[in-house]
């Protein structure tokens, strides 16, 4: 999303700091369109500002830090079109450069553990506390020394990333990336019950140019999602531990296309899911090529405790998804 149209979306409080972007710890106002109305102030915070979760912005709204027309309202108050929401954010989710995670480092490569809530890069609402800055700062000696991220993951997406300690290794890797020889392997909780192995395979793009949604179009690029249920016979009906392997590299691509099958992601308020404490993706696991000697590595990030044992146990040393990859 260029600056222009954040701004578009989002006014600065202050006509002074105009230039501004939210989530740089300065009040700003969201303006509920024509199409919203009648939504819920929950809801429109999370579709309008998604670095935070629905069931985060409740939180926002009971500390607080949401005013709409000088009053503290409930997040089920129903907005009309025009109305303006004052948010007071938050310091951002940050990582301190000693508590980076470390996976597994060699030569040429290092993998990280990110935290859910962290951006890579510093972009639109994120300016401060990502992983690239972490990085140098526990890392570097300057541009020639300092790893570099090779694929970022959502903010709001835990798991593993992988970055290059030289030029050579990162256009390796960019390359492999590309030529879709890294196998990645992705842990979600989504909606619904799933009993048996989906194919996800429906071209993905924008649902507009200003859009931060990706939807399946006819007109959009390829993408191939494969999903193998981790439970299909847990006794609660409502949810399903899935691994999901994208074999294209779309924006939003597992998200997106779990969406349009019924079963979106809890705590994805972008795309439908119910409310959670976080967003329940993780990339549980990167197989692929290490520069130089050509050794097929693979790392992995085991899921924090709000996943559950169940999910530990089920992913723990070995890849479930047998006959779909080459991890094992």
């Amino acid at each position: 999303m260029s600056q222009g149209r954040t701004q578009a979306r989002f006014r600065a409080d202050n006509p002074e700091q105009a230039g501004s972007l939210p989530g740089e710890a300065r009040p700003y106002r969201v303006v509920a369109r024509p199409g919203e109305s009648g939504w819920r102030l929950d809801r429109l915070l999370a579709v309008a500002s998604p670095w935070e979760s629905r069931s985060a912005w409740g939180r926002a709204i009971r500390e607080g830090r949401v005013q709409v027309e000088g009053r503290h309202p409930a997040a089920s108050l129903r907005l009309a079109p025009g109305e303006v929401v004052l948010v007071s954010p938050a310091p951002s989710p940050r990582v301190e450069p000693a508590e980076l995670r470390v996976l597994a480092l060699t030569g040429r490569t290092l993998a990280l553990d990110k935290p859910a809530g962290v951006p890579c890069h510093p972009t639109g609402p994120h300016r401060d506390g990502t992983l690239v800055q972490a990085l140098a700062a526990r890392f570097g000696g300057g541009d020639a020394t300092t790893p570099r991220l090779v694929h970022r993951l959502d903010a709001a997406t835990s798991g593993v990333v992988l970055a290059a300690l030289d030029p050579e290794a990162a256009a390796d890797l960019a390359l492999q990336f590309a030529r879709r020889r890294v196998e990645k392997t992705y842990l979600a909780r989504v909606r619904g019950r799933i009993h048996a192995p989906l194919e996800l395979d429906s071209p993905l793009g924008r649902a507009s140019p200003a859009a931060r949604r990706t939807e399946v179009r006819a007109d959009g690029r390829p993408a191939l999602t494969r999903v193998i249920p981790l439970d299909p016979a847990a006794p609660d009906g409502e949810q399903t531990l899935v691994a999901c392997h994208p074999l294209t590299g779309r924006r939003h691509q597992v998200r997106a296309h779990l969406a349009a099958a019924g079963h979106p992601v809890l705590g994805d308020a972008l795309y439908g899911g119910p409310p959670a404490e976080r967003l329940f993706l993780h990339a549980l696991r990167l197989a692929f090529d290490e520069p130089g000697s050509g050794e097929r590595r693979v790392v992995e990030a085991p899921p924090g405790p709000e996943w559950g044992t169940g999910a530990t146990r089920m992913t723990r040393g070995t890849c479930r998804c047998v006959g779909m990859c080459r991890c094992g």
